[in-house]
This record gives C-alpha cells, structure tokens and sequence, in this order.
C-alpha cells in the first residue's frame, strides 16, 4: 500500500496485531531450534531486529552470529525455509481484507512482485477487489517478466510500479536503488492516494 496514512487508527490496530503474531513465531521458532539442541536467545533475535518487524531473516542472523550457519543463506537452507524444520507459517491476510485496511488508511493497493508469487491466475480478481497497481519492476524481475506485467497492467488499466524489495543488510547486497521508477508514475499513485482520502473523509 502506497501512501497510507500511517496515522490511521485501523490501520495501526491490524499491524500492531500482526507484530504481536510475528513476536510469538520467532518465540515459537526458537524452541524448535531449540529440539535440535541449537540454542538462540530470543532477546537477541529482537535486538537484531530493532525497532523493525522481527522476522525469519533475523533470526537467521543470529544463526550467523552463533556461527551455527555459514550464511544467513545458509540458516534459510537448513532450518528456516518453507517446509524446513523449524520454520512456522506466519499469519496471513486475505487479499480483500488487506486491500480494504490499505483502502481505509487512504492508501493505494499494488500487487507486489507477482513474478516471484506466481499468482497471474489471480490478478482479474485482485483487479475486482480493488488494487491499483502492478510491481513490474523488480529485481527478481527478468527484462520479460517486466513486459509482460506492463502488458497485463496496460490490460487491466493499472499503474505499472517498481521497487528494490531491500531487507536492509542481513542478505549482503543492500537493494535499495536498484530498482527505479519514473517520477510520473509516482505522481500517479499521489494522486490516486489523495482521491482515496478525500472519499473517505467526505461524510
């Protein structure tokens, strides 16, 4: 969601839930690694994490401090992955709900990387639902995997948006930047997010 406004009460009311969710799976996550007689101090993994939303990528982390891995890679390849060991599903939302609560903080929903999700099959429906935008531009995105989501947002009268996908620096390569967009389309979703809180706001 693009140009939400982070002030919203909802909005801040299904995040802190989601933070509270994320805070019991590293938890939860912890104690199996701990079945494999590999001990990580939880406090830790929330120290990495900072202020942030602590999540799988920091306790890989800590891994790699602990000298358990070789690399946060590593971590991921052995006990964090999907259908590894000690990995726990984290809650998810669905679609529509997640559109509304961007929708209801004036924000402008935009499907983020489909390449890498694989949901094309989808998108007539999210399109139905509401989203904006398509994330074209990305940098898992290959040159024709980037015309063809332009094709498909051109079809359905979407903006065609781009982002780096950065996670700070726990995966090496610092990402920011490497993606970039024309101004114009930003000016687009300005636009579009300030619609959105005039329609919400008007009694």
């Amino acid at each position: 969601g693009y140009f939400i406004d982070i002030d919203n009460l909802r909005f801040n009311e299904r995040l802190e839930a989601f933070r509270t969710a994320r805070i019991s799976r590293i938890y939860d996550m912890v104690e199996r690694l701990a079945s494999l007689n590999i001990k990580i101090d939880s406090q830790r993994v929330f120290q990495v994490a900072g202020k942030g939303s602590v999540g799988r990528i920091h306790l890989a982390t800590v891994l790699l401090e602990e000298n358990i891995v070789t690399s946060v890679q590593e971590a991921f390849n052995l006990y964090l992955g999907h259908n590894k060991p000690c990995c726990i599903k984290k809650v998810n939302i669905q679609p529509e709900e997640a559109i509304r609560i961007i929708q209801e903080a004036g924000g402008v929903p935009v499907l983020a990387h489909p390449g890498v999700s694989g949901c094309d099959e989808i998108i007539p429906e999210l399109v139905r639902l509401g989203i904006k935008g398509i994330e074209a531009y990305h940098p898992a995105h290959p040159l024709p995997i980037w015309r063809h989501y332009e094709r498909l947002a051109k079809k359905h009268r979407l903006l065609v948006t781009g982002g780096s996908d950065c996670h700070g620096t726990a995966r090496g390569q610092i990402m920011m930047g490497t993606v970039r967009v024309k101004m114009d389309m930003v000016e687009k979703m300005r636009k579009m997010g300030m619609v959105q809180k005039r329609r919400i706001t008007t009694p």
